[in-house]
């Protein structure tokens, strides 16, 4: 099952992806939804018609979070839905909803900056939801997980909070579950607290109601575990606790204690000092901390308000402006003076270099800038992703339609750390929204869903007998936050997109790349084509791909390399494509063409097409070192991402395939290719709980992507829960374009279990059915195959004749080997020139092994081991090392063979599709049980009836009895 390989010319993956979860109905967007539906709402749902669903946030023990777009405000909001289970008893639901109107109550009597604003209250069809503030960033637990903060950045959040917390008690309101989780942290760094679901007033209550537990024991204070009263000094408590986590990491994570097990600890002392656990805090800032974690409420601060003084009684690297306050005796901390100057500029630099290093790539939100402004642009310090929405074209001329924002696109990505949101991915993402076009509206609406933190809007008209164009650029989510604006004009058709590259400049100027000169963009930074038409053939190329008519896309691109054959972004695009439709030889030629034309390319676009090049022609390492260049000169750019997780992949090494693909995956969350190319890496390495874990979420993204579900089975198959890869296979034959895959995996399956009539009687009306060629070719040689296990040469020969011309590297040596199986070595030879000296370094590898083969059939095994000692320096596949154990045992080199078959169990991810491609081949681990209990039994190891045992099981009920069936059976009777 190999990754999908990603379109150099426009940073998107081939994939189509649908919003809905795998086990949702569908909705239609904007259609308002019941009651029951407030569980699970879908993108483009619409709730007390006002909202716009735009994405699920997060789920807890009493609801649902969803952003949303209410309609009236203009504004982003987030709703809090009551999670409705036909399980509740009574009780049970009146609570959840009496603790969800608490919130809307209490937290509505806090006005403040640092607290959450709950805006209202509505009901659907009886279902209770309020919807509040959207706030942009994350939770504090989220960035607690990178690590400690340094203490500016700590001390800096937790007098937002402290300042949060007075507003509430001043409301006569306490919190009694605040922790990292319920404090939002925004990217200007504005600390936020939300959940306001289990609050009391302010005057002292017992803890429960009913004898249970309320808040969250990671945070408890000792009073509420002895259920002892609680009031302000319990909310000061937690915040001291938070405070503690930012300077020294969370305490489990640290100490290894189990959540109660730190709580009764908690519960009889205060926690160890920060400075004792080698954390860097002044003791002005420790005395804080401390006198906030006594035991005894007596003997904390009274108040949030007190607290928040003390805080401000520090300078920002937590040293004392005046005497500080001893947590345990209140007497004077002489100790805690200001340090020296000298000393003082230290700890300002520790404080910055680790901000710098716990800096993450985000949306920054704060460049500003318009394109009269004389002031420079301010240095760049975190990644901006910019989506373009569709300009509006009053002109009438349809072929500036999509071209414009194409061209705006490509011009901003000239910058390193500007990123255009892929077009093709706003385009499917639209068609779930009202109106299915990429409106402005919409564009937002997007951009909220997706993270992008800019919305590029434009307006292209008359201009006389010229032409002019009006783009505007906003951050997302922000009212009145305009970025840029300009108007540009160009004097006729041929100036037009010049005109695109020259405002995609000032924009990027705009956006913080003081190193652009808007006035002086070279050629090769623009969407240059010798025609528009050409253009506009290309964008309908994209748009053709995103709605995932990929046929009609491929006869797009050829339409406008007819009017451009130069245009080699179109050529970079057309090979992606072929590539992913199995035509890997046209694939190749078509970005060697490409490639020709590199010279009218941008930087990033030739480290793409050279980077999807190597990976298409199957290069690692050139791959790698392309891809390597792309993400360092460029480090958000997903495409380049993606294809260096497919270098690693290429070269086996699944663990780093994994940790890349996820950061390629992490940039753009929707798109179902890169989330499944997580499992297939995370497959193939082994690692098959977390496959289908990954695998599940694709299915979520789009219930209808087929390879996902193909992963699940093999994943469960893997696992040796084979009743469910059967269940899931037959579920794969009803997707559209998964019949083959699930032909494939059920004859698999079959022949793993020796049900060889099972087998034949998937594959036979599979081939029946099959339109390609290359489909066709691949289903025949498993017929042959299944054959041969029957014991029928003869008609297996004749379905490896049926196979050819073989589609493909793969279709050709296995071609090779099922002659060889057959008895036909020699006709195997051929095969073995072809391949050997292809271009691909992976079919010469697979030449050697077939070479190896032949001398195995030839009783040649020193001959087989120097072809596969040639084989290893190219490719170290699963097969190679298969061989390799054969070779061995023939040679009688029985210990060193029984290490190749170890290696292959342990290398076992590998074995589900052999050749890291779309074909299920986990049969091939039912006879390595058999083969190592050859060495065994060479070795004179008792453990070789166990060997012949477990590949009998493997057959146990099926009617595959000749060969290695018949063979194990005696070994395992002898005496």
């Amino acid at each position: 099952m190999a990754p999908g390989t990603e379109c150099a010319s426009c940073a998107a993956s081939i994939a189509s992806t649908v919003s809905r979860k795998a086990d949702e109905p569908a909705t239609v967007a904007g259609t308002p939804v019941s009651s029951r539906a407030l569980d699970g709402l879908l993108a483009g749902a619409r709730v007390g018609g006002r909202y716009t669903v735009i994405k699920l946030l997060g789920r807890g023990g009493m609801g649902a979070v969803y952003q949303a777009w209410d309609a009236e405000l203009g504004i982003p909001v987030a709703i809090k839905t009551i999670l409705q289970s036909g399980g509740d008893d009574p009780h049970a639901s009146q609570l959840r909803e009496h603790r969800f109107k608490r919130e809307l109550l209490l937290a509505r009597q806090v006005s403040h900056k640092n607290v959450v604003r709950i805006h209202d209250m509505g009901e659907v069809d009886g279902a209770k939801y309020i919807t509040m503030a959207f706030i942009t960033g994350e939770t504090l637990a989220a960035r607690l997980r990178r690590g400690p903060l340094p203490v500016s950045e700590a001390l800096g959040l937790a007098r937002q909070i402290a300042s949060g917390l007075v507003a509430a008690h001043e409301a006569s309101v306490i919190h009694r579950d605040l922790k990292p989780e319920n404090v939002m942290v925004t990217p200007d760094g504005v600390a936020v607290i939300m959940d306001f679901g289990i609050a009391r007033p302010v005057e002292p209550t017992s803890l429960t109601s009913g004898g249970a537990f309320v808040g969250t024991i990671e945070y408890m204070a000792p009073e509420q575990v002895k259920g002892e009263a609680v009031d302000a000094r319990t909310d000061v408590y937690a915040l001291g606790l938070v405070l503690y986590d930012m300077l020294t990491g969370r305490r489990r994570a640290r100490a290894g204690e189990s959540p109660m097990s730190e709580l009764v600890s908690r519960a009889s002392a205060a926690p160890p000092t920060p400075s004792s656990l080698g954390a860097p805090v002044p003791a002005a800032a420790e005395a804080v901390v401390m006198r906030c974690l006594q035991v005894s409420p007596g003997e904390r601060f009274s108040s949030a308000a007190d607290v928040a003084a003390a805080l401000d009684q520090l300078t920002p690297e937590g040293w004392s402006r005046v005497p500080a306050v001893s947590a345990s005796t209140g007497s004077t901390l002489r100790s805690a003076e200001a340090p020296s100057r000298a000393a003082s500029r230290r700890w300002v630099v520790w404080a910055g270099a680790a901000a710098l290093a716990g800096a993450t790539i985000a949306v920054a939100l704060w460049f500003r800038g318009d394109a009269t402004d004389p002031r420079p642009a301010p240095t760049p310090r975190q990644s901006v992703t910019v989506l373009v929405a569709d300009v509006v074209n009053t002109l009438g001329d349809p072929t500036f339609d999509g071209l414009v924002e194409q061209a705006l696109g490509v011009g901003l990505e000239s910058s390193a750390f500007i990123t255009a949101f892929p077009r093709r991915e706003a385009l499917r993402a639209a068609a779930q929204l009202p109106g299915q076009t990429l409106t402005a509206q919409n564009a937002r609406l997007v951009a909220l869903r997706e993270g992008v933190g800019v919305v590029a809007t434009g307006r292209f008209e008359p201009d006389g007998t010229g032409y002019r164009l009006t783009v505007a650029a906003d951050a997302a989510g922000i009212q009145d936050r305009r970025l840029f604006e300009a108007t540009m004009t160009a004097p006729g058709k041929a100036d037009v997109l010049p005109m695109v590259g020259r405002m995609a400049a000032r924009l990027r100027n705009a956006l913080g790349d003081a190193a652009v000169d808007p006035d002086a963009v070279r050629v090769d930074e623009t969407f240059t084509a010798a025609s528009l038409d050409a253009a506009r053939a290309y964008v309908q190329g994209q748009e053709l791909l995103a709605q995932g008519r990929q046929a009609d896309a491929i006869a797009a691109y050829t339409k406008a390399l007819e009017l451009d054959p130069e245009l080699g972004r179109a050529w970079a695009g057309l090979g992606a494509v072929l590539n992913n439709l199995g035509r890997l030889d046209e694939s190749r030629a078509a970005y060697e063409r490409a490639l020709r034309r590199v010279d009218r390319m941008t930087e990033r676009e030739k480290f793409r097409t050279r980077a999807a090049y190597y990976v298409v022609t199957r290069n690692p390492q050139m791959a790698l070192e392309e891809a390597t260049a792309l993400v360092q000169r460029f480090p958000s750019d997903a495409a380049g991402l993606a294809n260096l997780a497919n270098a690693h992949f290429q070269r086996r090494d699944f663990d780093k395939s994994v940790e890349v693909g996820k950061q390629a995956a992490a940039i753009f969350p929707t798109n179902v290719l890169r989330q499944n190319n997580v499992a297939l890496f995370s497959l193939y390495g082994g690692r098959f709980s977390d496959a289908e874990a990954e695998a599940r979420r694709a299915l979520a993204l789009n219930a209808q992507y087929p390879k996902a579900l193909l992963g699940v089975a093999l994943a469960q198959m893997a696992s040796g829960r084979l009743d469910e890869a059967a269940a899931s296979y037959v579920q794969l034959a009803g997707m559209d374009g998964g019949a083959t895959l699930a032909a494939h995996g059920r004859a698999d399956l079959a022949l793993y279990r020796g049900r060889l009539a099972d087998a034949v009687a998937v594959l036979e009306p599979a081939i029946a059915a099959e339109a390609t060629p290359r489909g066709k070719s691949r289903l025949m040689l498993v017929l042959a195959e299944a054959r041969l296990s029957q014991g029928q040469a003869a008609r297996a020969l004749e379905a490896i004749a049926a196979a050819r011309p073989f589609a493909d590297t793969t279709a050709r040596f296995e071609g090779g080997r099922l002659l060889v199986a057959a008895g036909r070595a020699l006709e195997a030879r051929p095969i073995v020139e072809e391949l050997s000296t292809s271009l691909d370094l992976e079919a010469q590898a697979l030449g050697d092994v077939l070479a190896a083969e032949v001398a195995l059939a030839q009783n040649d095994a020193r001959g087989a081991l120097t072809r596969l000692g040639r084989a290893r320096a190219r490719a170290d596949s699963w097969w190679l090392r298969w061989t390799q154990g054969r070779a061995l045992l023939a040679a009688k080199q029985f210990a060193e063979a029984d290490s190749e078959f170890d290696a292959c169990f342990r290398r076992r991810g590998e074995a589900v599709a052999i050749f890291l491609d779309d074909i299920p081949t986990w049969r091939v681990m039912a006879p390595l049980h058999y083969y190592q209990g050859l060495a065994r039994e060479g070795l004179g190891s008792p453990g070789a009836a166990d060997s012949f045992k477990a590949f009998l099981a493997n057959k146990d009920g099926g009617d595959e009895t000749a060969g290695h069936v018949a063979d194990a059976h005696k070994r395992v009777a002898a005496p």
